[in-house]
């Protein structure tokens, strides 16, 4: 696992990567929009023995998760090209000025939101959540080479917000003791279809623009009675998982329905309502594979989830995760028993986040995850072999990842009190493999599914010391460590 930075310098509060530009939000709340592929260009400009890296790390790195990548890295000479480039880009502090790499700076209006507590893009509507209220801003062109803004920014609930998710056509808000809102179908893709069967949405359904001469209509935030606290929500397949506090979850089971016509994100399914709440800890639980003991409740300090991933963290400083999973008969949730992830310890943990980072050398199509840990005083990344790497050892104003993005699954923006740190993690598992397997004269496989000895000889897994007696006890092995990594 490799940790490639680019520091930019200015007083920022927070920053959010989307469709090629990184939107930093300045301590005045005036938005810098800045050009990934301008970032890139500057460190290749900085370290030319680089390149291509700083393009493909930076400017479009969805390509070490996509299954193509095993078959681009099967020769020799390819990988250990992008290999001595790797090796020569992390060997560089690469520090660009907000100048060379700035498209446009937005002033939004009106100016009387307070400090921004939570930022998101989803469907180019950008959402800002704040101790005031709740606001989003339209862009016109998100394809043109500046994005222009449409309208003017846009108040939708008045309330202190702490947080905001979306996906699936619906945007959540966390507004701490007010509860947690969520607008359905926030683009509303369904209004058509309700018109043409004479089923007209309801008054309190929609409501109009604030902005003056502005006739537009937008979806009205609905409390949900099933959440009467929140202070952050996030997704786990198709239900939500509401945060009352750092330690009491709420599965938000929902119903979906899919149309090509519904494409948002590259998503064509859009939530139609809340089925049920049930209490993560009140979950059924699997008991088909043995692991270690559950987690007593009272030593748990912290829980995160990735998707349907569950990372619990305690007051001893080890990490457990726990792995949701859906029956495909009826598609009710189980909680599958916590295992202990080896090797991670932590203290002092007030956030955490994940990032995907490139394929598992043994499981084919299969991610590697990475847990991005903030502590009190440092910032840590730990991948799935337990490897731990410092990536900041100061206090951080926010630090963002991006598991829905396709470009930004690898990337960890952090900001801090002296400027913006773009953090890309890089696993160059199979350039070494590819190198490694030419100099004792074995071919890299075709579909770039390395067998279990072809790894142990690479001994790219050493540090858990898999024992390979045939196959089967490998598959099985290897199963139990990475289940949670799937």
């Amino acid at each position: 696992m490799k940790i490639f930075q680019v520091f930019i310098p200015g007083d920022f509060i927070d920053a959010f990567a989307y469709r090629g530009r990184l939107l930093a939000i300045a301590a005045d709340t005036s938005i810098h929009v800045l050009s990934m592929d301008k970032i890139a260009t500057f460190a290749e400009a900085q370290v030319p023995s680089s390149i291509p890296m700083p393009d493909l790390l930076f400017a479009r790195n969805n390509w070490m998760s996509d299954p193509k990548y095993r078959l681009f890295v099967r020769s020799p000479r390819i990988a250990a090209a992008l290999l001595a480039a790797s090796n020569a880009l992390a060997e560089q502090n690469i520090e660009c000025t907000t100048e060379s790499i700035e498209l446009c700076r937005i002033d939004l209006t009106p100016r009387s939101y307070h400090y921004p507590l939570d930022l998101n893009i989803y469907n180019g509507r950008l959402y800002i959540a704040t101790e005031d209220g709740f606001y989003h801003q339209d862009f016109a062109d998100w394809k043109s080479q500046i994005p222009q803004l449409d309208g003017a920014l846009e108040r939708r609930h008045d309330g202190h917000s702490t947080h905001t998710s979306a996906k699936y056509g619906t945007v959540n808000i966390s507004c701490g003791s007010d509860g947690f809102l969520c607008a359905l179908d926030e683009f509303q893709l369904r209004k058509s279809e309700q018109q043409d069967n004479v089923e007209l949405l309801d008054d309190d359904d929609l409501i109009p623009s604030s902005s003056p001469g502005d006739r537009r209509l937008f979806k009205r935030f609905q409390p949900q009675e099933q959440a009467g606290m929140s202070f952050k929500s996030d997704w786990c397949n198709f239900d939500i998982v509401n945060y009352s506090d750092s330690t009491t979850l709420t599965l938000l089971t929902t119903e979906h329905d899919s149309k090509p016509e519904y494409k948002l994100e590259g998503q064509s399914a859009l939530l139609q309502g809340f089925k049920s709440s049930t209490s993560l800890w009140d979950l059924p639980r699997s008991t088909d594979r043995p692991r270690t003991p559950d987690v007593e409740h009272d030593l748990i300090d912290h829980v995160f989830n990735a998707d349907q991933t569950f990372y619990i963290h305690t007051v001893d400083g080890d990490f457990y995760s726990a792995r949701m999973r859906y029956s495909d008969e009826t598609g009710e949730p189980t909680l599958q028993s916590t295992i202990k992830l080896a090797g991670i310890r932590a203290s002092g943990v007030c956030k955490t986040a994940s990032v995907e980072y490139g394929m598992h050398l043994l499981k084919k199509r299969k991610k590697r995850t990475a847990v991005v840990v903030e502590c009190f005083g440092e910032l840590l990344v730990i991948n799935d072999n337990g490897e731990s790497v410092t990536l900041s050892d100061r206090p951080s104003r926010t630090v963002r990842t991006f598991p829905n993005s396709k470009q930004y699954q690898n990337l960890v923006v952090v900001a801090r009190d002296d400027g913006l740190w773009l953090n890309t993690i890089f696993d160059d598992t199979f350039l070494k493999a590819s190198e490694l397997l030419e100099q004792v004269g074995e071919v890299f496989p075709r579909d770039g599914h390395l067998t279990a000895a072809q790894a142990e000889m690479i001994d790219l897994t050493s540090r858990h010391e898999i024992e390979l007696e045939d196959d089967e006890t490998d598959s099985e092995n290897l199963d139990d460590f990475t289940a949670d990594f799937e």
